[in-house]
């Protein structure tokens, strides 16, 4: 069933997204991606979006910014990461990811925050940042995947709006009416 005021794509378009698993343990193969898996499933159900990269490493800020700087060359619309975005000293997704986009989207980031913050107010502990580099959005989602299932309930409803409107197809829809 769909919720009233949700933007719908246009029929058949759909969105390529790239998810990045940002964890020492996940790129070595010791714990599984199971946030990236759900993280891939809603792209499929709500967005009808193809995740075309999908890739985990190691905390690495340079090589984190390295990766996400190569989706966006590719023009990827959407790109996902999962973990890293905490208090630790080994948690640098956000710097990597400050280091890449060139606008912040603090919104959407602050949107997550506080949907996860509802069931768990760990979520106030997430460094994770939002923005853009060209069209290309980049969103740093937590680890844990309750909370990156949490998050994406958060963006389910603005986040075609956020993409149309970066494309400049959105311009005379205002992103109140969405979601």
């Amino acid at each position: 069933m769909e919720r009233p005021g949700v933007f719908k794509l246009p029929e058949g378009y759909h969105w390529r997204a790239g998810v990045l698993a940002c964890s020492t343990s996940r790129a070595r193969g010791v714990r599984p991606d199971e946030s990236g898996g759900k993280i891939q499933e809603a792209c499929r159900k709500w967005w009808r979006t193809e995740v075309t990269a999908r890739r985990a490493v190691a905390d690495d800020r340079r090589e984190i910014s390295r990766v996400l700087n190569n989706w966006c060359e590719q023009g990827l619309d959407v790109i996902f990461t999962t973990g890293g975005a905490g208090f630790s000293p080994t948690d640098v997704t956000p710097d990597a990811t400050r280091d890449v986009i060139t606008r912040e989207a603090p919104g959407l980031a602050e949107l997550m925050r506080a949907a996860w913050a509802k069931k768990n107010n760990r979520a106030w502990l997430s460094r994770g940042v939002a923005g853009f580099r060209k069209k290309t959005l980049l969103l740093n989602l937590p680890g844990d995947p309750a909370a990156v299932g949490e998050c994406l309930k958060a963006l389910r409803g603005i986040l075609p709006a956020a993409l149309e409107n970066a494309a400049g197809r959105l311009r005379d829809v205002p992103l109140s009416s969405v979601g």
